[in-house]
């Protein structure tokens, strides 16, 4: 059995936001805009950034994801909104919402859940919308800001 110390030291987190200031969205209506990421912090070896993902290293089964997504109604237009989690290409998360034409921003939130994972795969931050032109706020330079994906090796 391992002491509290040591399964801290052998947990990855890595926490990461949008790479650019403010993402725009897909410019036709339904389709699925994967939100590129950067590091914002890291602890351990067993997660990194590949491919605009999180990819999943050596020994890993499980982790844990959590993720906050601010969205900006820049074309004032109501319909639905989906902040996804992918593992691959499979959406394993889809925290879903209506927006009126009169909000402004809006935020979706995916509780940590816990997904069965393999070497290799990766997993992405999506959005979908029945509408166009929203954008995907950063938030601030030095921050984690509005938009951000946590991910912990558990497993």
């Amino acid at each position: 059995m391992q002491t509290m110390t040591e399964q801290i030291k052998n947990k990855t987190i890595i926490t990461t936001r949008p790479s650019k200031a403010n993402t725009s969205t897909s410019s036709t209506a339904g389709n699925q805009t994967k939100i590129p990421l950067e590091l914002v912090a890291a602890v351990g070896n067993q997660l990194s950034i590949s491919e605009n993902g999180i990819k999943i290293g050596k020994g890993v089964s499980k982790i844990a994801v959590s993720a906050n997504m601010n969205i900006q109604n820049v074309a004032s237009a109501a319909g639905i909104r989906r902040l996804q989690v992918l593992k691959n290409n499979e959406i394993i998360s889809n925290v879903t919402t209506y927006v009126e034409e009169v909000m402004t921003y809006v935020s979706l939130v995916q509780s940590k859940i816990i997904v069965e994972v393999q070497e290799n795969d990766i997993i992405y931050l999506a959005y979908s919308s029945a509408t166009v032109g929203d954008i995907i706020a950063r938030g601030y330079t030095g921050t984690i800001g509005a938009t951000f994906m946590t991910v912990e090796t558990i497993g």
